[in-house]
């Protein structure tokens, strides 16, 4: 990072060595850019839902027809929330953030493939806190299974992001 750092204080982030600041900056934007996308997806969801029940209960469907299709389209627009990074890699919250996910190989943005398959492990229950431990060094459990990682948009020309070094996490 470039600061002067007490080596007790140092962490290793894409294994290089930063100072506490650098790394707890760069974790919590990544945990504010997945509470914003929850936040967001799950919004969407509930107003989607309430919507299409209104609809169908002014038609005289049954409570049972709404209760079931008002849950379907809420669990198909949270799904949505796998492809939250699909947009030039970067989810809402991302963007709010100044982040951006790449892949490791093109360090170009990611797409709807490799959005899917680094969320898809998020919908395993307690997932999200587990991941979490492995986030502060770098890359969490679906950023090595998609083959990605998460840069800092404001340091992208720093060593720390720079794709031809070789990550150790």
């Amino acid at each position: 990072c470039g600061r002067n750092y007490n080596t007790q204080r140092a962490i290793s982030l894409y294994g290089h060595i930063v100072c506490k600041k650098c790394s707890d900056g760069f974790n919590s934007k990544r945990a504010f850019a997945y509470t914003i996308d929850l936040l967001f997806f799950c919004a969407i969801a509930l107003v989607a839902g309430v919507v299409v029940a209104m609809i169908m209960d002014a038609q005289g469907y049954k409570d049972k027809e709404i209760e079931s299709t008002a849950g379907i389209v809420g669990l198909c627009i949270i799904s949505l929330f796998l492809l939250k990074g699909s947009f030039s890699g970067k989810s809402l919250g991302k963007r709010i953030t100044g982040l951006t996910v790449l892949n490791i190989k093109t360090n170009k943005p990611i797409g709807a493939s490799k959005s899917f398959l680094r969320n898809l492990i998020l919908i395993i229950p307690f997932m999200p806190f587990i991941e979490i431990l492995f986030m502060v060094k770098g890359r969490r459990l679906g950023d090595k299974m998609a083959n990605t990682w998460v840069v800092w948009d404001k340091y992208a020309q720093n060593p720390i992001f720079n794709p031809g070094v070789q990550l150790k996490n």
